[in-house]
């Protein structure tokens, strides 16, 4: 393995990262659990005072109050539970990790940035960045280079700081090769607009899945759904208006308050002897 990469091998060396513990919690934390730790747990978060009913149809108002009252307990006019607070992003310059696999045909490659939440008015924005993103490093990696198959930009909004992610599995000879070229495109979209007819393709690649998703009412009671969890009052209307709006300085400005490549996390999954370092 050339220098550039901190070897990610040893349980617990990184216990922040995550690495090496299963997200549904260790053997020994689950075994600590009792009923009581479940109940509590459960009155705690999930109270009806804090849902919020979608219905997408045709229903009575009336009727529709009728039947949730005989259908649903009394409920004490308690103010809903306080969320727990959210981590903050703790990255405040590029780390480059690396998960040694030495059997591994290719190299899985993520660069990542925590964002902002997703009630952040900046998250549609970032949606747009991430379809751009993805189709220029596309255009690069597979269709120039042929260094990967499929290249992937994410953005799903949560609650929490949102990771911003691009993806991909790279021979892994060219890994570096691979992460300059990702860089240097998030270095771009810094640094220069976005062509207006980019813009374009990537506006309506978006609003396109959008619409797409409200052909059925369960689409549509989901959109909605997504819009109470990420804290959002507007209704649906609002959201292709958002994504018309943008502008290639907007999108720019974006790119400079949320996506620097000083800041990004770097991890490649992949056999360390066969890997060339990254670009410092």
């Amino acid at each position: 393995m050339e220098p550039g990469f901190v070897q990610l091998a040893e349980p617990g060396r990184f216990p922040g990262l995550g690495l090496l513990r299963p997200l549904l919690g260790s053997p020994q934390s689950l075994r600590s659990l009792d009923r009581e730790d479940l109940t509590t747990f459960y009155r705690r978060h999930y109270s009806l005072t804090a849902a919020q009913l979608v219905t997408v149809g045709s229903p009575a108002a009336e009727s529709l109050t009728d039947c949730l009252a005989q259908a649903l307990p009394e409920m004490e006019e308690d103010p809903p539970p306080s969320r727990p607070p959210l981590p903050q992003p703790r990255v405040q310059e590029r780390r480059v990790l690396l998960l040694d696999l030495p059997t591994a045909v290719q190299t899985e490659v993520q660069v990542g940035l925590a964002t902002v939440p997703g009630h952040h008015p900046d998250t549609t924005g970032l949606e747009v960045l991430a379809r751009i993103l993805e189709r220029r490093i596309a255009l690069t990696l597979r269709e120039r280079l042929g260094h990967t198959y499929v290249v992937t930009g994410k953005f799903l909004p949560r609650r929490g700081p949102t990771p911003f992610v691009v993806a991909a599995a790279i021979g892994s000879p060219h890994v570096g090769d691979a992460l300059g070229e990702i860089l240097r495109e998030l270095d771009r979209l810094c640094r220069s607009p976005v062509a207006a007819s980019e813009l374009g393709d990537a506006k309506k690649e978006l609003l396109g899945a959008f619409l797409r998703s409200l052909s059925t009412s369960q689409g549509v009671a989901r959109q909605l759904t997504t819009l109470f969890v990420r804290g959002f009052s507007e209704d649906l209307d609002a959201v292709p208006r958002r994504v018309f709006d943008l502008t290639s300085s907007d999108l720019q400005a974006l790119a400079q308050r949320h996506l620097s490549p000083d800041a990004a996390v770097i991890v490649a999954a992949g056999p360390a002897a066969k890997i060339r370092s990254p670009p410092a």
